[in-house]
């Protein structure tokens, strides 16, 4: 019973523990710097965008920018391109968490557990949009440096039906729809708070 409680203890601490590194904005950056002016509610579907990482990191969080109206939930969601399968996925509305750039916000929801997006692989991340909803931006360009941070390039627009792959494909580069995003950052050190849970876990089953 007394190990029981030391274990329940450990667990509590490690939630804490986690749940600021994850939590905090300065413990994570906005894929997007900024959010452009929205012009469009016209399809039901899924939108988004194909980005190519350029450096190894983990995905935080997933958002949405919040444009003229803002009343909807949303599901974020990426794809692997090699699987063409969800890989992660969090649900955006009005009462999520916000994220402030530099000419207006995002909203976020932090992920279960961080995804690693590896260098030189391929993912789409995509918004689940409704006609007649909430506003988004139509098409735009985006300046690398300026408006994306450079941990991966943008390879263009993807589109399709809600639940599936999203097969339809814009390949123009930096060319963006609604501006979904991600928010990255390093969660080794979570990562070693449940390595001392393990470590503890095996020492009271002695």
């Amino acid at each position: 019973m007394r190990y029981l409680l030391i274990l329940t203890i450990c667990i509590f601490i490690i939630s804490i523990s986690t749940g600021f590194i994850y939590g905090a904005e300065e413990d994570m950056e906005n894929f997007f710097q900024t959010v452009a002016n929205p012009s469009r509610n016209n399809y039901s579907g899924l939108t988004g965008i194909e980005v190519t990482m350029n450096d190894e990191t983990f995905a935080l969080a997933l958002g949405r920018p919040v444009t003229t109206t803002f009343e909807q939930e949303h599901t974020v969601t990426v794809w692997s391109t090699e699987t063409q399968e969800v890989i992660a996925e969090a649900v955006v509305g009005p009462d999520s968490p916000t994220f402030e750039v530099e000419n207006g916000i995002y909203v976020y929801e932090m992920l279960e557990n961080p995804l690693k997006l590896e260098a030189g692989k391929t993912y789409r991340i995509m918004c689940e949009e409704f006609a007649g909803g909430d506003n988004w931006a139509t098409v735009y360009m985006v300046t690398p440096g300026e408006d994306i941070t450079d941990v991966a390039s943008i390879n263009g627009v993807p589109w399709g039906p809600t639940g599936q792959y999203p097969t339809n494909f814009d390949a123009t580069p930096n060319k963006v729809d609604i501006g979904c995003t991600f928010f990255y950052g390093n969660p080794t050190q979570a990562v070693d708070y449940f390595d001392k849970l393990h470590t503890t876990w095996a020492k009271l089953k002695l």
